[in-house]
């Protein structure tokens, strides 16, 4: 699989890609995106997401389609269930390209686009505390320092791609 999504940091979701992006795996990672955020509907919570591909290459054009019909929130669970969307990538091209599809698709909620996933978290974190939500202590306390410790112990356990 090329995404982790770690939902430990509730009400924060960062979806961290680690290798390579195909078509099946990305809609495997947005249907439970899109469960996420249906549960914290029905929870009456609101999520804070984070896309993170600093470390990776872009993605091909049948990957991209998917995410910018997920962008367009068909279902309006990124309406109803997310604060914010901040997407983080290292190419200043990419980084580019996703602020104009966030111009274009028009998100129903807040989306940034970072070069480093530091600035992603402090957003993501002040878009809780804006929605009067209490941010993950753990983050709060340690930031990104935190995040990146525990990703990095997900991919060093075996069959973890």
């Amino acid at each position: 699989m090329s995404y982790l999504v770690l939902r430990e940091f509730d009400p924060l979701v960062v979806v961290h890609r680690h290798a390579p992006a195909y078509p099946l795996g990305t809609a495997t990672m947005l249907a439970t995106v899109d469960r996420l955020l249906s549960e914290a509907i029905d929870r009456h919570r609101r999520l804070a997401l984070i896309y993170d591909a600093a470390n990776i290459d872009p993605i091909g054009g049948s990957t991209r389609r998917l995410l910018g019909e997920w962008l367009r929130d068909p279902h309006g669970l990124l309406a109803r269930g997310a604060t914010s969307l901040d997407l983080v990538h290292r190419s200043p091209l990419t980084r580019g390209v996703l602020e104009a599809v966030l111009w274009l698709r028009k998100p129903p909620v807040r989306g940034l686009v970072h070069e480093r996933r530091e600035q992603a978290v402090e957003s993501a974190l002040a878009s809780l505390r804006q929605a009067g939500l209490e941010p993950p202590p753990r983050l709060a306390s340690g930031g990104d320092a935190v995040l990146a410790a525990r990703i990095r112990e997900l991919l060093a356990r075996p069959g973890t791609e």
